[in-house]
């Protein structure tokens, strides 16, 4: 991998209910999911995953994409970015150290106090914070080099059957949605 991370498009924290479930959406920019606690479902692309506490996704650029609560009140840190060239991530769930959740956690505080925000989409850095926003945007683009060097690749698990369920609903519901 050789790239650059230009700009942040979104970054936020947010603890979800028991009944949390976002229906999707795809997007021109990758985006990472990192959960801190608790479970999640993740669809990508096609293909659903179970997401732990402690655990990172990338999904590419242009890729289908949503989230669901497993267990009651999971809590991650999303963030979105431009880089040069375009990443195109290998899509894998990886296992990041405590060290590397720390440092998410920390790049997740300065994002809120050097960028404005418009809800979670990242707009700009504040006025007389443009040389600290950039730092982080560094911060970040080795915190990224760091999991993806780490190889610590976690191997697929079976989908359980609540997700088995959970993606077969989605089908039918999609394929009526033309009626």
């Amino acid at each position: 991998f050789n790239f650059s991370v230009n700009s942040l498009c979104s970054f936020f924290k947010r603890t979800y209910d028991e009944s949390f479930c976002f229906q999707g959406e795809t997007h021109n920019f990758p985006e990472a999911v990192c959960l801190i606690s608790g479970k999640m479902g993740i669809i990508a692309g096609k293909t659903v995953f179970s997401l732990t506490a402690g655990q990172i996704i990338f999904h590419p650029a242009d890729e289908f994409h949503s989230i669901w609560s497993i267990e009651s009140k999971p809590t991650a840190i999303i963030f979105s970015f431009r880089s040069t060239p375009p990443l195109d991530f290998p899509r894998h769930i990886y296992q990041i150290s405590d060290k590397l959740l720390t440092e998410l956690k920390e790049i997740q505080q300065e994002v809120d106090e050097y960028f404005e925000k418009d809800r979670f989409i990242v707009v700009k850095a504040r006025e007389s914070k443009e040389s600290e926003a950039t730092h982080v945007i560094k911060r970040l683009e080795l915190f990224l080099w760091s999991v993806l060097c780490d190889r610590r690749k976690v191997e697929d698990d079976p989908v359980e059957q609540s997700l088995k369920n959970y993606i077969f609903i989605l089908s039918v519901m999609k394929s009526h949605l033309s009626e």
